[in-house]
């Protein structure tokens, strides 16, 4: 008879440096009613929908014309600092 092994206990793919940073992360999850697991599946969302707008923004610029893509850069820039968007130049 095959004897039933044991699984391995889960571990983590983040790799924590130290116990503060873990905690904080931790009191941000708690705070937003989240788990750790499921604000780190919240960043790769964000991640992959970056990722998809600069491939299609690259894609429309490769068949577009430069100036029209330059304008509406800029319009989204002057939207951003307008409602205070973090990263924007003033």
């Amino acid at each position: 008879m095959k004897q039933k092994s044991n699984p391995a206990p889960a571990r983590s793919l983040i790799r924590w440096r130290g116990n503060a940073k873990l905690e904080r992360v931790r009191q941000i999850a708690s705070r937003n009613g989240q788990s750790i697991n499921q604000m780190v599946n919240s960043w790769a969302d964000m991640v992959i929908a970056q990722n998809e707008a600069e491939a299609s923004f690259l894609a429309a610029a490769a068949r577009g014309k430069p100036e029209r893509g330059l304008r509406l850069l800029e319009k989204l820039n002057r939207q951003d600092r307008k409602n205070r968007i973090a990263g924007t130049k003033p």
